[in-house]
């Protein structure tokens, strides 16, 4: 519902060069959109309204998993 370029454009068009976490906050509350948004590189997707202290734990375990597989690759690399 963004212009020019969907959500799902935008996930696919930043998973091209980045591995950052993508969590997708959206008001569609629709089986296919979530499996649709997963499928294009989202980590994670909550459905609006959100309670604040909901968000925030899925923003504090993306960034536990970012930094974990960010180790993880440090290590290999050593």
């Amino acid at each position: 519902m963004m212009p020019e370029m969907d959500g799902w454009e935008v996930c696919k068009a930043i998973r091209e060069f980045s591995n950052l976490p993508i969590l997708i906050l959206s008001a569609l509350d629709n089986p296919g959109m979530v499996a649709a948004a997963l499928d294009a590189g989202a980590d994670d997707y909550l459905i609006k309204p959100v309670p604040s202290g909901v968000l925030i734990a899925h923003i504090n375990n993306l960034l536990r998993r970012s930094r974990l597989e960010a180790g993880a690759l440090r290590t290999e690399v050593q």
